[in-house]
């Protein structure tokens, strides 16, 4: 019973399955093929530089939720993940990192950029996981601010609603950091957990062609 109790919790599924009027022949033949629910499905984000991967750094990764880990764990997490998040800083990487004003609802792959930059609510002392915070505008949309990494927090659900129906206010300082404003008139910043650099545009060098005198110069 504790066997099919943990199938069905994690994976909504059972390979046997009895009744009280079977016997113990027909208990351990019995099978159920289909589904019965969908189960648990964990999601762990763990950031590992490319580098590290490759075998050409030694800068070590980060569990969400806990923190540094050496890179010999971080290695063998990412071999055995499933799937990856690339996130890169490169121009052709393709990241939705902002959709302006075209858009409020916020992008999937913006959503997980901004889990694994701040970790937790970005309220100042709260520490509740990202994984279960709202993505909030730091300036509102309906006062301009945009749809974009720089303009994007998480906030718990009870300081979402002390920011939007109390005293309090914030504002981008740029870099991932907000500063915050107490009914109090003191000023607290908060810093996002990881530093992940942004997308530059890319850079075009301009070559001047060289001016090749008709005659030698002598």
């Amino acid at each position: 019973m504790a066997d099919a109790f943990t199938d069905l919790l994690l994976d909504g599924t059972t390979t046997a399955a009895a009744t009280d009027g079977d016997s113990v022949e027909d208990k351990s033949t019995r099978r159920i093929d289909a589904p019965i629910g969908v189960g648990i499905r964990p999601r762990v984000l763990v950031t590992v530089p490319v580098l590290t991967l490759l075998g050409k750094s030694e800068e070590p990764g980060t569990l969400e939720g806990y923190g540094p880990i050496d890179t010999d764990t971080a290695r063998r997490i990412a071999a055995r993940a499933p799937s990856f998040t690339r996130i890169l800083t490169h121009p052709e990487t393709g990241a939705v990192l902002s959709v302006g004003r075209d858009r409020y609802a916020v992008p999937k792959d913006l959503r997980t950029w901004l889990r694994v930059r701040d970790e937790t609510c970005r309220f100042p002392g709260c520490n509740r996981s990202a994984g279960r915070a709202d993505v909030d505008h730091v300036t509102d949309w309906q006062y301009g601010g945009g749809t974009d990494y720089g303009n994007l927090v998480h906030l718990c659900r009870s300081h979402h609603r002390v920011k939007h129906h109390t005293a309090w206010s914030s504002r981008s300082a740029g870099g991932g950091r907000v500063r915050w404003l107490a009914p109090s008139g003191h000023e607290y910043e908060t810093e996002p957990a990881t530093h992940v650099a942004t997308p530059k545009p890319e850079r075009r060098v301009a070559r001047a062609k060289a001016v090749i005198p008709e005659e030698p110069p002598f």
